[in-house]
């Protein structure tokens, strides 16, 4: 509308030239910055389709954003958070296995420290036509006492080993989604700061100010600077809605629920 209105009053003599260059040049410069994204997209578009093992022909479709949305917290505290993600994550559950695989390897080698007594028939002859004699002999192998003391102490060091393992693993964890659950806290009040005090009043002086310049209060320059002041704002106020679902599906991702609601109002479409 801002192009349309300034060659009209360029063909009238109300503005010069190099004011209307200078908005020919804003205007090329969006619709570049436009092509730069709609080429972004189609590039997401393809990446999810093949990591989603998709058909090259599906198609992808994306629910709008809701503007003005107020922004809620998790309805889940910090240590409800941290116990989830101890029973869901898999790394964990797999360093829990491994401490249990080296408790039987354990207990497999404290049991052949025992010795093992053999057992064995016996039937034999004296003589031709005599009746043979059957009985048992018994073996027992040397030494008796501490056999498998090596393997039986490395064993142990596994065992060790692996529950110190499990304890780094959680410590991890903890410390993964305290920082997540702190970087998406952040990230909601930056949201709802731009929200409440940001956004609805630059989008009210965008109106004012095409109604100032309709009515000849305001030259072309400063509006262009006034509106490039106010689309900034904007901008930041997006680019902060996008880090705050990044660190939502951070948060999700470290407590391993990324297909479950954390967020009462994140709706997203599994297909």
């Amino acid at each position: 509308r801002l192009l349309d209105a300034v060659r009209i009053q360029l063909s009238e003599g109300v503005v010069s030239l190099l004011q209307a260059n200078l908005v020919e040049i804003e205007a090329a410069r969006a619709r570049a910055r436009v092509l730069a994204v709609e080429q972004d997209v189609a590039e997401a578009e393809l990446a999810l389709i093949r990591l989603a093992g998709l058909p090259a022909s599906a198609t992808v479709r994306t629910a709008a954003a809701e503007v003005g949305a107020a922004v809620r917290l998790p309805d889940t505290s910090l240590p409800e958070l941290s116990a989830t993600a101890l029973s869901n994550r898999p790394d964990l559950t797999a360093s829990r296995a491994y401490v249990g695989r080296a408790e039987s390897l354990r207990s497999l080698a404290t049991r052949e420290a025992r010795p093992n007594v053999g057992i064995a028939g016996i039937a034999e002859r004296e003589a031709p036509g005599v009746a043979p004699r059957f009985g048992l002999a018994f073996s027992v192998p040397v030494p008796l006492f501490d056999r498998n003391q090596g393997l039986r102490e490395g064993r142990a060091v596994e065992v060790r080993q692996a529950g110190l393992t499990v304890q780094a693993v959680e410590l991890r964890i903890r410390t993964e989604v305290a920082d997540a659950f702190r970087a998406w806290q952040a990230a909601a009040r930056q949201v709802q700061l731009f929200e409440s005090d940001v956004l609805a009043p630059a989008r009210e002086n965008q109106r004012l100010l095409e109604t100032a310049y309709q009515e000849g209060k305001l030259d072309l320059s400063t509006l262009l600077l006034l509106r490039n002041q106010l689309l900034d704002a904007e901008l930041g106020y997006w680019e902060a809605w996008e880090q705050q679902r990044m660190a939502e599906v951070a948060l999700r991702s470290a407590t391993a629920t990324i297909l479950d609601d954390l967020n009462p109002d994140f709706r997203e479409d599994s297909r």
